[in-house]
């Protein structure tokens, strides 16, 4: 399946029907493609029920997405599996008050769903490893490669007005 546009008609002829879907498939972002940077095809595993009115999605898609590191700034892969809960509407439906997908020329497009999935599954901050050490904040030097050579000097920041007022002093008085 070279495409996520799929034919319901056969769906929509009886209500209770369902239909099982399992693909792997390429996948670019309607919108999001700065934010989405998927390195492969997703895994599709979802079914499509007919309740009515309405259209059922339900399933789940994964796939490797590439982040930067928020603390080091490495760029990393990591498997991301999302759920697919979705309700498409006839368009027919004169009753619809709420925002949903629509089924339109007895045909579903899974491509803003996905999208929509992906993006509220993004971790706000990724991180490549639970005990990534980051950046130095002095010299810039990735910790987790190797450490650096920066004094690690602890210093209360409450009390750090009082070392520059001690340093000008030391200063006035040479």
């Amino acid at each position: 399946m070279n495409t996520l546009i799929i034919d319901v008609s056969d769906i929509l002829t009886t209500v209770g029907t369902k239909k099982e879907f399992k693909f792997e498939n390429e996948f670019k972002p309607l919108y999001a493609g700065k934010k989405l940077n998927f390195t492969g095809p997703l895994n599709f595993n979802f079914f499509i029920e007919n309740v009515g009115l309405e259209l059922l999605v339900k399933g789940d898609v994964q796939g490797k997405l590439r982040f930067t590191c928020n603390r080091c700034l490495i760029e990393f892969k990591a498997k991301v599996k999302v759920n697919l809960d979705e309700v498409f509407t006839l368009e027919k439906n004169e009753f619809d008050t709420k925002e949903t997908f629509k089924v339109v020329d007895n045909k579903i497009d899974l491509r803003g769903a996905v999208e929509q999935a992906f993006l509220l599954e993004l971790p706000i901050r990724p991180i490549c490893k639970e005990n990534c050490k980051g950046l130095c904040f002095k010299c810039g030097q990735n910790l987790n490669l190797s450490k650096c050579n920066c004094l690690d000097e602890k210093i209360d920041v409450r009390l750090l007005k009082l070392k520059k007022l001690k340093e000008e002093l030391e200063k006035n008085r040479d």
